[in-house]
């Protein structure tokens, strides 16, 4: 599956454990861009400048999950993961 910037799973490598690493400069200040650099085992594979970041802070008893909530509910009536 190849990645929008055109390199694929193949270009790093063997298989196996890896670590992978993402490091982010941001040009100072709430909601200001920056540059993302992606490497695998030390090896810089991608970077990219970002516009812009959250332009606010997250609560401390929230979390910024992606495919799940761990933290409280949207509302209530949901019952999800933070329930169990």
């Amino acid at each position: 599956m190849a990645t929008p910037s055109g390199r694929n799973a193949n270009d790093f490598g063997t298989s196996g454990q890896h670590v992978i690493t993402l490091d982010f400069n941001n040009d100072g200040g709430v909601g200001k861009g920056g540059e993302a650099t992606l490497a695998v085992d030390g090896n810089k594979v991608a970077n990219k400048k970002l516009p812009r970041t959250i332009a606010y802070r997250m609560s401390l008893d929230e979390t910024l999950d992606i495919g799940e909530d761990t933290g409280t509910p949207v509302s209530e009536d949901y019952q999800g993961a933070a329930e169990k």
